[in-house]
């Protein structure tokens, strides 16, 4: 009966953490489409949508989302530890997604968060136009990766709920 409910829990978390992955994938579409554009049309003067009283500063929205994630995915590699197959894959997730974490903190955060305060100037700067298009781009292949990653996880959700 205790392994039954292991079981159970073990396919939950991580049913829970593949779900939690793509919506990241849809949140970072989202930032893809929507921000990146506005944002790179004529910096600095785009960068509006970041300042002022109502500006668009999502970094409370992006550290609890990873905060969720990487609980949901330590929790899942417990509760799936005596299961070699998937902690395998889990091993391979959790070490793709901490590269990607840490090229996060290191350039993506940093670079985003400077465009927020960037002083307010109606000339077009070329030059951080195309910092802001590699950040976009850079953006892409982040998300990219992230997406091929969670796509592996798939099968190892379908089996469990096969076979129950």
């Amino acid at each position: 009966m205790a392994s039954t409910i292991r079981i159970q829990w073990a396919n939950f978390f991580f049913l829970a953490s593949t779900v939690l992955l793509l919506m990241q994938i849809g949140a970072a579409l989202w930032e893809t489409v929507n921000v990146v554009p506005l944002m790179s049309k004529a910096p600095p003067a785009s960068f509006h949508i970041f300042q002022g009283d109502y500006g668009l500063t999502y970094d409370f929205f992006w550290i609890t989302t990873h905060a969720v994630i990487e609980l949901s995915l330590i929790t899942t590699l417990i509760l799936n530890w005596k299961d070699k197959s998937r902690r395998k894959i889990l091993f391979f997730v959790m070490g793709i997604y901490i590269l990607v974490r840490i090229w996060t903190i290191l350039y993506f955060a940093p670079t985003v968060m400077s465009f927020w305060t960037y002083p307010y100037s109606n000339t077009v700067d070329e030059a951080l136009r195309q910092r802001v298009k590699t950040w976009g781009i850079l953006s892409i292949i982040r998300t990219v990766i992230i997406a091929c990653v969670t796509f592996s996880m798939i099968p190892y959700n379908k089996k469990a709920y096969s076979e129950n």
